[in-house]
């Protein structure tokens, strides 16, 4: 596994999709992962309110919070379907994960590095 941080997001209007890149602690490793443009505009929508303006990722840190729960992004290629992405959940009852887009998972991760609290 590779801890990676975001580096930045762009717009690809040619292919009508977001690019979202990804690099590791070092800058070494680079991970480019094109979203459809809904998917970018919920995680630009979530950078854009730092100060905890976004309802649904609100609620979701409050969830996680108050189940005293610590969730894990995992972003993993699968040889024929693409990128594939989970957060793992840790609580004191054990772990579970769950699937979910790969921006919602990233959304998350950058909140919980920078959070609005």
């Amino acid at each position: 596994m590779i801890p990676m941080r975001l580096r930045e997001m762009k717009s690809c209007p040619e292919h009508q999709q977001v690019v979202i890149v990804l690099e590791d602690d070092g800058g070494q490793r680079k991970l480019a992962i094109a979203v459809d443009p809904g998917e970018g505009s919920r995680l630009l929508r979530s950078m854009r309110h730092p100060s905890g303006a976004h309802p649904i990722y609100d609620f979701v840190d409050e969830a996680l919070r108050a189940c005293q729960v610590t969730p894990r992004v995992v972003l993993e290629y699968a040889p024929g379907d693409g990128l594939a992405s989970s957060v793992s959940l840790s609580s004191p009852g054990g772990e579970v994960s769950v699937t979910c887009y790969p921006s919602d998972a990233i959304a998350l991760a950058q909140r919980r590095i920078s959070p609005s609290t």
